[in-house]
């Protein structure tokens, strides 16, 4: 038996239980009203927009200078928290850089250094990325990555979350 020292977590108590039957009974909760003196509807959440490449590629990119898109994602205007990353995996032991774009603009940027001759395997590198700020018109944001050597990408993500604010 359950014991609850204050009326108001033990009717929050019945409150859940009573939700948790409806839905798993296949009713849907919009069907039941609101309780008396409820008050309006709050904002909506924030937006996500996401888009991931887990399989391995662009397969074999040939070495730098020039930067090679990994993933990209169309955005409309607004202003956004975003993060990404990427593994890059290098033929050689060599160093790999990457890049967040947002209409082609640079907005961050990481580099992983040569990797030890004793490195098992391909060398892989993670590249952490992120951004936050106002987009003010629709934009691409993109991963773009390049090496010293061959090399493959895999495990790209790029998440942007659309925020009503944001304080710096």
């Amino acid at each position: 038996m359950l014991s609850f020292s204050a009326p108001g977590l033990f009717k929050a108590a019945i409150a859940v239980a009573v939700l948790l039957g409806v839905a798993a009974a296949g009713i849907a909760l919009a069907s039941i009203a609101a309780p008396e003196g409820a008050g309006a509807a709050g904002p909506a959440g924030p937006k996500a927009f996401a888009v991931e490449r887990s399989f391995t590629g662009p397969a074999q990119s040939p070495p730098g200078p020039q930067y090679t898109t990994v993933v990209s994602r169309g955005l409309p205007a607004g202003i956004y928290a975003i993060n990404a990353k990427v593994i890059v995996r290098t033929f050689q032991n060599t160093s790999s850089d990457c890049e967040l774009t947002v209409s082609s603009s640079q907005v961050d940027s990481t580099s992983q250094g040569q990797f030890a001759a004793t490195t098992p395997s391909a060398p892989l590198s993670t590249h952490p990325l992120q951004f936050a700020g106002r987009i003010r018109r629709s934009a691409s944001v993109a991963i773009r990555c390049r090496a010293g050597t061959a090399w493959q990408a895999r495990d790209a993500k790029i998440t942007a979350i659309r925020l009503g604010a944001l304080t710096t």
